[in-house]
């Protein structure tokens, strides 16, 4: 696991992203919190990218692999969330990106190049992007980031209903994940010490909540992102936060765009 010394302030945690298929509303509401908050860290929780038109899951599915959808999607994610977000970071600001199952490194884009190695270094995006070279700290999946007292990972690995409690039992302290796209928490005081408290903490998503593969069932996804509020000594606030229409209120302040229409 990699951790940061000296991490205490305002951390903002975006999972599942899953470009190109972006909610844009809740992805310009955590901006504008960014823009009008001064941030410590940010981290990337894995699935930034949707990676449908390489996934396994669509070998035989033709019409999710678009003609030059890879390279559209790699310059699309780099003009539209990267280099925004890069924008609104202090030069101060620890910078962590996570791979998830749907990208890398060690998602999807590793098995693409498992299964054709003549491609090793030309499709990774974290080399793509240079991100080692832009000051970011970047993590395979399966592995984590330690933000104070928590861990920090994708969360493919918790499954279950269950998957909050599941994340406490596995991984014996706090931990902040994503991949459910959903809001669920347990909290395990420990016996021994009434003081010592472990949180499993799954965050909402910023992707799109109707997916064209369910069919239009219905699911728990939620949109919004994470904020974290951490002291010197590595103890935290976590806020999930929920992003409805557009816009969020946090600290007795509004935050995004209200969407016409909407209330």
């Amino acid at each position: 696991m990699v951790t940061k010394k000296n991490q205490a302030g305002l951390w903002v945690l975006a999972f599942d992203i899953h470009w190109p298929k972006v909610h844009k509303p809740s992805l310009l509401a955590m901006m504008d919190f960014m823009k009008k908050n001064p941030v410590r860290g940010f981290i990337f929780g894995g699935d930034m990218q949707d990676n449908s038109e390489i996934s396994h899951h669509n070998v035989r599915r033709i019409i999710f692999r678009e003609p030059g959808a890879y390279a559209r999607n790699t310059e699309g994610f780099e003009k539209n969330v990267l280099n925004p977000i890069e924008a609104l970071l202090p030069k101060y600001a620890t910078r962590v990106w996570i791979g998830g199952n749907h990208d890398g490194p060690g998602g999807w884009e590793r098995q693409l190049v498992e299964e054709n190695p003549e491609l090793e270094g030309s499709i990774e995006r974290d080399k793509l992007y240079k991100l080692v070279e832009r000051g970011w700290t970047v993590i395979e999946m399966g592995k984590g980031f330690n933000l104070g007292k928590a861990l920090v990972l994708h969360g493919e690995a918790i499954g279950s209903a269950n998957h909050a409690k599941k994340a406490v039992e596995n991984y014996a302290q706090s931990v902040f994940y994503g991949h459910h796209h959903t809001i669920q928490s347990h909290t395990k005081v420990l016996p021994q010490n009434q003081n010592d408290k472990w949180i499993g903490q799954s965050f909402p998503a910023l992707c799109a909540t109707n997916p064209v593969y369910t069919r239009n069932a219905p699911n728990s996804w939620v949109n919004g992102f994470g904020i974290v509020e951490l002291d010197d000594k590595g103890n935290f606030n976590a806020y999930p936060v929920v992003v409805s229409n557009g816009s969020f209120r946090y600290g007795g302040r509004n935050y995004g765009i209200q969407l016409k229409g909407k209330k």
